[in-house]
């Protein structure tokens, strides 16, 4: 929800007051200066639109968030010497492609830490030239690195695969993320679950409560995580999350049938491709595919887990189709005229391609509202409205909650599901034909959305008696950023 003030219509508005970061959002900032006087090829302008869009869902829990991730992100020809790849680009490269999900496989090889493919029986463990042999500390360098290089609004997931090696010399591994990125990790003692599970402590990652707010409100910019088990070993399991029932391991859009709507909404899903270049370590069929990952996103997956991320040319091609790259992960703003493409300081829905498009802050149109949660206190889930009367930005808030009973407020889509939710409801309104408000906004060269979540906005609004049903559940809410 936004704050308004008597600033006139072409006045961006802010929503920062509540924290400096937490609505942070990447825009490529002097793309937007030049607008169009500079042209961008398709791939600059997904990975510009990836960046702004990495951010968007900083207020949602994690298992509504969006998290494009690449399988194995080690094993890429940049960063080692390896016979067979998942990777097409470095780690750097990787993240300043959009990726934000990174996965480590590590043994305890040749007295070192080490990178390299898991379970490759026929060729040992780490072999040079084979299966890959890189340090760990190495790659925790260049997430550390790139957080420095002007990244420091993003939070990366870092899910670490341990083999049996690993886990023996779990110390060791423990010594690696202290002296490279200790700084930068959330670490599980800042939640309020901290050693909930079981016997061994671990911290399972609170995939309903846990945003990305949270994180860089800490100060911080890395989850750590794992799935496979609990690790008997308090010092690795004080930065380490623990998966447990909370992440779920889908492999196609039909897995996603037998999710309840609050399942979508509390358990974290993740999609792993193993899918090598020349298909000698891993599958030779993609679980995912540039025709198909818009249908994972609308099940509601929530880490794309993918092979070969962004990589073109023959060799990568897999079941007729090259591998995902950014520009079939932006589900949010338009490809038409590449958008936001310095038009305006504010977004709506637009009504040529159902899609974010930037636009002047003048003018009046209907505004999308969102509600947050039902009379009983659960969350409301894709429950969207749109104002039956045109308003100006400055009146959008108000005229929601007035027309909705004090129970929506004005918001931008957090998901690919809530974007589709919102383009539906707009449709049966027999509105298809019209451009939409949405709370987004560009402030000081960054892109900042309200998506609808608890703020110190809404507590105004509650304290003036406008909202209704949020006002008794506030504080449980506010918690999701704070």
């Amino acid at each position: 929800m936004t704050s308004q003030s008597s600033s006139s219509p072409n006045t961006p508005l802010l929503n920062i007051s509540t924290s400096p970061i937490r609505h942070i959002i990447g825009t490529g900032l002097l793309a937007l200066l030049c607008g169009n006087a500079v042209a961008e090829s398709q791939v600059e302008w997904a990975e510009r639109a990836l960046s702004i869009q990495n951010s968007l869902d900083n207020d949602a829990p994690l298992a509504q968030s969006t998290w494009v991730g690449s399988h194995n992100s080690f094993a890429n020809a940049d960063d080692d010497n390896l016979m067979d790849f998942n990777q097409s680009s470095s780690l750097k490269e990787q993240m300043e492609q959009g990726v934000r999900e990174l996965v480590f496989d590590l043994h305890y090889d040749s007295s070192a830490i080490r990178m390299c493919h898991n379970n490759v029986t026929s060729f040992g463990e780490c072999i040079d030239g084979i299966t890959g042999n890189r340090k760990f500390y190495k790659g925790l360098e260049d997430i550390r690195d790139w957080i420095k290089d002007g990244n420091d609004d993003q939070v990366i997931l870092l899910k670490l695969e341990l083999a049996s090696d690993a886990k023996n010399n779990i110390n060791k591994v423990e010594k690696k993320i202290d002296g490279k990125i200790y700084d930068y990790v959330y670490r599980t003692e800042l939640t309020d679950t901290h050693g909930d599970y079981g016997k061994d402590g671990c911290t399972e990652l609170e995939s309903a409560t846990l945003t990305k707010s949270k994180v860089l409100n800490a100060g911080k910019n890395i989850i750590i995580f794992n799935t496979e088990n609990c690790i008997g070993d308090n010092g690795f399991n004080d930065m380490s999350f623990y998966g447990g029932d909370n992440i779920d391991v889908e492999n196609s859009v039909s897995d996603f049938k037998g999710w309840s709507t609050e399942k979508k909404n509390t358990v974290f899903s993740r999609n792993k491709d193993g899918t090598t270049r020349d298909g000698q370590l891993g599958s030779s069929s993609a679980n995912m595919h540039p025709s198909d990952v818009h249908d994972y996103m609308l099940a509601g997956l929530n880490i794309f887990e993918l092979y070969g991320y962004g990589a073109s040319g023959s060799s990568w091609k897999v079941n007729g189709e090259y591998p995902v790259g950014p520009e079939d992960m932006v589900w949010s703003w338009s490809e038409s005229s590449y958008e936001p493409n310095g038009t305006g300081s504010c977004a709506q829905l637009s009504s040529s391609d159902d899609r974010f498009v930037d636009t002047s802050c003048s003018g009046e149109f209907y505004a999308a509202c969102r509600k947050l949660v039902e009379s009983d206190g659960s969350r409301a889930i894709n429950s969207w409205a749109i104002t039956t009367q045109k308003t100006t930005l400055a009146n959008a808030d108000t005229l929601c909650l007035q027309e909705n009973s004090g129970d929506y407020f004005f918001a931008t889509p957090r998901n690919a599901m809530e974007l589709q939710e919102l383009n539906s409801v707009r449709s049966e309104a027999a509105l298809s034909s019209e451009n939409i408000w949405l709370n987004y906004q560009l402030t000081s060269g960054k892109w900042v959305a309200d998506i609808g979540e608890a703020d110190s906005d809404m507590q105004m609004s509650c304290d003036a008696g406008i909202a209704t049903t949020i006002c008794d559940h506030i504080d449980e809410y506010l918690d999701l950023n704070n």
